[in-house]
Formats: C-alpha cells, structure tokens, sequence
C-alpha cells in the first residue's frame, strides 16, 4: 500500500512528523531510520508524498506523476481579509450564463476543501439551466411547507409547543419563511423564490450515516464562494433546497437524481452580480471567550 524507498530515503523523519494517522515510525533511536509501521491506519492523504524532498515514499493510490508542484503565493493577509469581509449573498443576477469551465474551476476548488478522516465522499451536482430551476422551485416549496413549515404560523398552542422544541429565534424565523411562501402564494409572485433565478447552482451531497459530511459540504462551499468571488460572480446558499432535502429527502433526492443512500448538505447559487454592494455591512458582535 504504501511504501519507502530506502535507497532514496534519507531519514529526515519530516513524513513522520507529519502523518496525520502515526502510520511511520523512527525504528532506530540512534539512526532514526524511517519505516512503515502501521500500513492498515494510512488515509490515503497523500501527504507524505507531497511533503516528502527526495520522493522517496510511493502509495498504490496514487501516481507519483500526479502530484503536481506548488507555485508560491503572494496573497497579502489585508487583500484575503478584504476579500472575506467583503463578499455579500447575491440574490439578483444578470442573465449572462455562467460558463462550464468556469463551474468546473469552482467545483475543482471544492474538491480540494478539506474532509474529516480524508474519507472524500461528498459529491457534486450542478444545474446551469435556468428553465428547469424554475421547474423545480414549486416541488422545492410545496416540501418545504408540506415538511413542517405550514405550522410555524406564530399563533396557538402548537406554536407555543414548536417554540420550546426549536427554541425562540429559529421559530420566529420560520414564521418569516412561512409568510414568505404564504404571501408570495398569494401574490402569484413564486418565480426566483427557491433560487433567485440564477443562472446555475452547485448541490453537494454526501453519505447520509457520515456525521462530517455537513462539515466538510460547508468548508467546500465556502472554497467556491470565494473563488467565485475573485471571478466576478456572486452567489448565495440555497437555504431552501436544502432545508426541503432534509425534511422529504426521498423525494427531492428522486427529483435530482441522488441515491437515497446521501443526503444534500449544501447548495450554492452562482451567477454574475446585476449589482455591485459598495459598502462593508456590519455583523452583530459575538462573544468570545478565552479558555486558556
């Protein structure tokens, strides 16, 4: 599975001392020599490779060839932190398509996010079709309201009763998405309710047993988000896809093509802006508590 070429080694013990499942050992205290001792606890992270100067360490999984070299980066601290404090939920997009290479960059972006235990199991589906967006947006909305949120009417003893199960704050939002969906309904105003009417939009879903896969969704969408941004495109977490996939997963999952055997942990509008924010907004203080 994995293995060091002794010849080429030279015993730095850097693979060592960044394996992240302790799969190598310093088998001699006086020559430090490198081996591998517990073969069956590998990743697969393919770290050692990559870190490794004299490409000494081969693995089955990988190709040595596909460990491509680093370029060094010049992004300065203040131009990231413009770029993260910056970056806005777009919500109006021009009609401009958004090209496949351009989504495939994105998707390349996510791909590389980090993932718990490097299992990698989450997977991508996109959409860049804005007519059958508009397609599924009632399917979205009626899972949506059917699943639990024709309830939240901020009224009666059940409202009292959902209030103490999901706490103050999350049911007066849901009250707001509830009049959202009643007063849309009532104004024949549906259309761009689920996905604004962008231009396209990347799912990411993972294995529904796996407890991480909603962790490692939302650091590779936040890869995308970013990248997006330094392309010119804006985009916006589609909140209500995601919420209806969680309370009538089979169906939505049916309706996307996704094997029930995953869950959709995230979903990410992208399209180019028709309007460009000026200004920084503020965010509500939060509370930071120094431990130690």
């Amino acid at each position: 599975m994995i293995k060091v070429d002794e010849e080429k080694c030279t015993d730095c013990g850097i693979c060592y001392e960044v394996c992240p499942s302790y799969v190598f050992s310093r088998t001699d205290e006086e020559t430090k020599k490198t081996a591998v001792r517990y073969s069956d606890l590998c990743s697969s992270c393919g770290h050692c490779i990559s870190i490794c100067p004299v490409n000494a360490i081969t693995h089955d999984a990988f190709s040595n060839d596909d460990f491509q070299n680093i370029d060094a980066t010049s992004v300065q601290p203040s131009d990231l932190q413009n770029l993260i404090l910056s970056r806005r939920s777009i919500r109006k997009y021009k009609e401009k398509q958004v090209p496949d290479e351009i989504i495939e960059q994105l998707i390349e972006c996510g791909i590389h996010a980090g993932s718990g235990g490097n299992i990698q199991s989450e997977s991508f589906a996109v959409i860049n079709n804005r007519d059958y967006l508009k397609k599924i947006e009632p399917v979205v909305i009626d899972s949506l309201w059917d699943g639990g949120i024709k309830f939240f009417t901020g009224k009666g003893l059940l409202q009292r009763v959902l209030t103490k199960k999901f706490g103050a704050r999350l049911s007066e939002q849901y009250g707001k998405y509830n009049k959202i969906i009643r007063f849309r309904r009532e104004n024949n105003e549906m259309e761009g309710v689920v996905f604004r009417n962008a231009p396209a939009i990347i799912i990411i879903h993972g294995l529904t047993e796996n407890y991480l896969a909603q962790t490692n969704s939302a650091i590779a969408l936040r890869n995308i988000e970013l990248m997006a941004q330094t392309m010119g495109l804006g985009s916006c977490h589609a909140g209500f896809l995601v919420s209806a996939a969680d309370m009538r997963q089979k169906k939505i999952n049916k309706m996307l093509g996704i094997d029930n055997s995953r869950k959709i942990y995230g979903a990410l509008m992208i399209g180019y802006p028709k309007y460009k924010y000026k200004k920084r907004i503020p965010r509500a203080k939060r509370e930071v508590t120094r431990i130690a």
